[in-house]
Parts: structure tokens; C-alpha cells; sequence
């Protein structure tokens, strides 16, 4: 059975989610909540390693998208050939995994035996051949550059910097922001686009996250521009892309007004947490209104 890169990273953040209310993986004693949160952490990092063990690649320091691998080794590089590494969006919910298990645990030795790894590879995907710099989704030299895919990243490094001080994070969290502010205009009046290159529809899966970010940077920095940015791009994701009849998210507006009204859990999950996030830095109700609704 072939197995996504993607699903096994989102089982990691999954496990480390789970509260001791949740039916445990083993049976363990009720009234011992603290062993079944170590037994989540323990499935959590054997999870996150049997990633490493079956997608990393030490020939080229970088993941394979899919397992088995149908190339057997990676190609170089530079081919975006999904069968040979991770686009970027595979690649960011392993960083996304590792976030989780970081912040749930004072396990320094995982920390440790991940984190250079996932610095090299990231670095892979580090377009520096137009500004302002940021993450594509292939490695270099293919320039396609997705800003929802960029941001994902984004904000699990606020997340990293947040937790471990390290200042690489914050640093390339920074420059995720910079290419967000490149994808926003005055089209359909504000917004994000979805795509670098083609910039013919602005989603919520680009509008939404941007938010987060935006005020996650703030949480650390406490630069008023990161949250009146987030405030702005949240009024007109709100305005743009909200179902008044049920207050959940379509996907996206096109340049030429058509609406893409296919609804994604993430999209309105986002716009939740974006909600709670501008309430708890503002004190605004109406937020906390929209993230109840």
C-alpha cells in the first residue's frame, strides 16, 4: 500500500492533540491522565520516526512524497517529480509534526535528532532567485511559489521560535510574511492570491492562514503593522469569501468575481482560529462572536 507523506504527518499532530478524555491507544487506568499523555507522546515520536527512517533520503538530505518510491533513489534535486521528493506541502507537515511534538514535550534529545535535518531540507526549497526570497513548492531552481504552501511553514516557525527562542525561525517566518504582503493588491479590493504566477483567484486557504501568521508575529514581536495587516486581510476574507447562511468558507474568489463555492474544513478552521486570535489580541467581541458562529 503506498503511503502519503502528508496523512503520516498529520497523524503525529494528531496524537500529540489528544486529551486524556479520548479513548486511549492501550488500556491505561482513567484516573491516571498523565500516563495516557505519555503514551500519545510516545506513539507521536515513534510515528515521526518511522517517517524519517522510510521517506528521509541521507543521499540527497531530503524526503521522499510517497512510500515505496517507485524511483527507488531520489533523482536530483531539481526535479519536481513527486515520486522523488516531497513538494512542499508534504515537506511542511513533517515540520508541521515536529512542531506538535516540540511543543508538547521538554524531550531535547528529539529536538535534537530532527531539527538540522529539517533545516537543510527546508533550505532546499528556499527560492532565492526573485524577491522577496521564500519557500517554492519544489526545490531549486523551479520558481513556482504558492502562498498558502508558504505560509503553512510560516507558521509553524512563529510556532518553533515561540517555544525554542531560536532565531532561524523568526528569521524565515519573517520572510514568509514579506512574500504574503508581495500577493496582496487592491484586486477585488484586497486579499491574498493563491498562486505567485498566475494570480487568478484569491482563496481562503491563502487569506485565512495569512491571518495567523500575521498575528502570531505580532504575539512575538509586538509590531502593530503584523496586526493591523492580519485585521485587514481577515475584513475582507470575512466580506469575500463567507457563507452568510451557515458562516463557513468557500474556497475562492476569481479576479473575474466567480466564486468557487466548494467548502474545506481547514478553510473555516483557520478563519476560526484567526477569529481567536484577533479577540485575544484586540478584546473585540464581534471576533469572538465569529469564531462562536
Amino acid at each position: 500500500m503506498k503511503k502519503n507523506l502528508l496523512v503520516l504527518a498529520f497523524l503525529v499532530g494528531l496524537l500529540t492533540c489528544c486529551k486524556s478524555e479520548d479513548a486511549p491507544i492501550k488500556p491505561v487506568k482513567p484516573t491516571d491522565p498523565g500516563s495516557i499523555n505519555k503514551e500519545y507522546m510516545s506513539r507521536a515520536e515513534t510515528t515521526f520516526a518511522n517517517i524519517f527512517k522510510y521517506y528521509w533520503s541521507d543521499k540527497v538530505r531530503m524526503m521522499f512524497g510517497s512510500y515505496p518510491n517507485t524511483l527507488g533513489t531520489p533523482q536530483e534535486p531539481s526535479s519536481p517529480d513527486y515520486n522523488s521528493h516531497a513538494y512542499l506541502w508534504g515537506l511542511g507537515s513533517v515540520v508541521s509534526a515536529f512542531n506538535a511534538i516540540v511543543q508538547n514535550t521538554d524531550n531535547v534529545d528529539f529536538r535534537m535528532t530532527y531539527e538540522s535535518r529539517l533545516k537543510e531540507t527546508l533550505l532546499k526549497y528556499y527560492n532565492t532567485t526573485k524577491e522577496p526570497m521564500c519557500f517554492g513548492c519544489f526545490v531549486n531552481p523551479h520558481d513556482q511559489r504558492l502562498y498558502d504552501d508558504a505560509i503553512w511553514v510560516g507558521i509553524d516557525l512563529a510556532d518553533l521560535y515561540s517555544k525554542t527562542k531560536d532565531s532561524w525561525y523568526l528569521d524565515y517566518a519573517k520572510s514568509v510574511w514579506n512574500f504574503v504582503l508581495s500577493g496582496k493588491d487592491d484586486e477585488l479590493g484586497g486579499g491574498v492570491y493563491w498562486d505567485e504566477n498566475a494570480k487568478d483567484s484569491k482563496n481562503t486557504c491563502s487569506n485565512a492562514p495569512a491571518v495567523v501568521l500575521a498575528l502570531k508575529l505580532y504575539q512575538i514581536t509586538n509590531d502593530a503593522a503584523y496586526l493591523e495587516n492580519g485585521k485587514d486581510i481577515y475584513k475582507w476574507t470575512k466580506s469575500k469569501l463567507q457563507d452568510p447562511s451557515d458562516y463557513l468558507y468557500w474556497d475562492c474568489i476569481k479576479t473575474s468575481g466567480k466564486i468557487e463555492t466548494s467548502k474545506f474544513s481547514y478553510n473555516s478552521g483557520q478563519m476560526l482560529q484567526a477569529a481567536v486570535l484577533l479577540y485575544n489580541a484586540t478584546g473585540e467581541e464581534q471576533y469572538l462572536t465569529d469564531a462562536k458562529l
